[in-house]
């Protein structure tokens, strides 16, 4: 059941003719989808990871129907100890960065997780669970987790950065 910030973004979407109807309507579905699993998602999140709007087409919906983006900066910005450089990708659990950790000055993978996710204290803990399990790992394979925490009110955690094709 798509919540209330789902269904305004997707109608004032519509609504701009960026979206066309049908494809909002996939985006509901998606939705249902995704809970169904157990998972939590956005409408702004799927609408990104389909490529069906830019990262500036959201952030126009939003700011048109009165919303914030649910995220930092798309190209730009600071959390913490991390310089935002640019989106790398959007999962079901949070929205992937490519930053720079300025204590050590490396690039590093940064997952975030959405603010409205944050609100829930049962995703922190699954969100920080994730990251500990990921860091107790240790093979040449996997993503080695460098940091978890939070800083500015979000949740976060930093992965070394691979450079390559994603193996989708």
């Amino acid at each position: 059941m798509p919540n209330e910030e789902d269904t305004l973004f997707l109608r004032a979407a519509v609504e701009a003719h960026a979206l066309e109807p049908a494809l909002a309507n996939e985006v509901l579905a998606a939705l249902a989808q995704v809970e169904s699993l157990g998972a939590m998602a956005s409408a702004t999140e799927i609408v990104l990871n389909r490529g069906l709007l830019t990262p500036a087409q959201v952030d126009e919906v939003l700011a048109s129907c009165g919303l914030k983006p649910s995220a930092p900066a798309q190209d730009a910005g600071r959390m913490g100890n991390f310089q935002i450089l640019g989106r790398l990708g959007v999962g079901a659990m949070g929205v992937v960065y490519q930053a720079r950790q300025l204590t050590v000055d490396r690039l590093v993978a940064l997952k975030m997780l959405p603010p409205r996710l944050a609100r829930d204290p049962g995703f922190v803990e699954r969100f920080v669970r994730e990251a500990r399990a990921a860091a107790a790992l240790n093979h040449p394979n996997i993503v080695q987790v460098i940091d978890v925490g939070e800083a500015d009110g979000l949740y976060y955690f930093a992965m070394e950065l691979v450079e390559g094709e994603t193996l989708g």
